[in-house]
């Protein structure tokens, strides 16, 4: 059975400044997966870097569809 692609940002990415940043909503997912783990066994986890384009989303779900968390539905 073929799963159900996540894409989400990686942890501790940059924005152009020093400081790390990181995507809230990521994080909010991250959570639900750690609060929950048998759902990482129905889902393949992609990270993804913050710089855009990102291309493994834009291969899949074109360029106007490069936000995290990103299901892919197909």
């Amino acid at each position: 059975m073929e799963k159900d692609i996540l894409f989400l940002l990686e942890k501790d990415f940059t924005d152009g400044g020093s400081e790390p940043f990181y995507c809230p909503e990521s994080a909010l997912i991250e959570g639900v997966l750690s609060y929950y783990p048998h759902l990482r066994e129905h889902l393949d986890v992609r990270y993804v870097n913050f710089a855009k384009p990102r291309a493994k989303i834009v291969e899949l779900l074109g360029e106007s569809n490069q936000s995290c968390p990103a299901p892919d539905n197909s």
